[in-house]
């Protein structure tokens, strides 16, 4: 569902991974992470070849995925959060230029009463408990208990028709609380695509804005 976006990215210079993930309920919370980190690993060795820019890295993702990669950048800006997961995470917080956040989930415990259909059965997935309160890592998976002085500028991306839309408006509040750099693109109720996935149809101008916006994003953060 990514590749279209992902491409877009490739064709004005940026490389970039596609990163595939373990799904629960097999696997769960920090198996994901895990993943990411073992991407991450295969990049440092193989940059050369690429020529990667391992020292502008940026995270990004849509639902599930925005939820990982700002949890990823929690991971490599906040050395507690780092050690508290244990995962071999080989990103340091000066390499990650910014990230990507598109109608995703930044708190666990709110997320589990947004509405958003069969959320209570993804978390459980997730997490193995579709109560947060009392999962055993509750406070590894909510990014917006880790944000420091170190997490990079952030493109935040939803839609007011999203049951998720009040993530996104949390997540903010948040950094505007840290003093953290951010940009928002949020569609209030009277575009009426502006549904959660809206940027999986590029066609919708709500998505080319969305496009439009994470480039110049990216290009004026790297």
């Amino acid at each position: 569902t990514c590749a279209r976006l992902c491409a877009t990215f490739a064709s004005e210079g940026f490389l970039v991974l596609n990163v595939k993930y373990r799904l629960g309920p097999k696997y769960r919370h920090p198996d994901q992470l895990e993943d990411i980190g073992n991407v991450l690993k295969w990049l440092n060795k193989n940059k050369d070849s690429y020529k990667a820019d391992t020292d502008r890295i940026f995270f990004g993702g849509s639902s599930a995925g925005a939820h990982l990669s700002c949890l990823s950048v929690c991971v490599a800006t906040n050395e507690k959060l780092r050690k508290s997961i244990g995962v071999d995470f080989p990103v340091e917080s000066e390499q990650v230029a910014g990230s990507l956040l598109i109608y995703g989930g930044y708190n666990m415990e709110s997320l589990i009463n947004s509405g958003f259909f069969m959320i209570r059965t993804m978390v459980k997935s997730y997490t193995g408990t579709a109560n947060p309160s009392k999962y055993e890592h509750k406070d590894q998976i909510s990014p917006v208990h880790h944000i420091t002085e170190e997490f990079p500028p952030s493109f935040i991306i939803a839609g007011e028709r999203d049951p998720l839309f009040g993530q996104s408006v949390e997540l903010i509040e948040v950094l505007k609380k840290k003093e953290r750099p951010y940009t928002e693109l949020l569609f209030d109720r009277s575009v009426k695509n502006a549904k959660h996935a809206f940027v999986n149809f590029h066609y919708r101008d709500c998505s080319k804005k969305a496009y439009e916006g994470m480039i110049k994003f990216l290009k004026s953060n790297s």
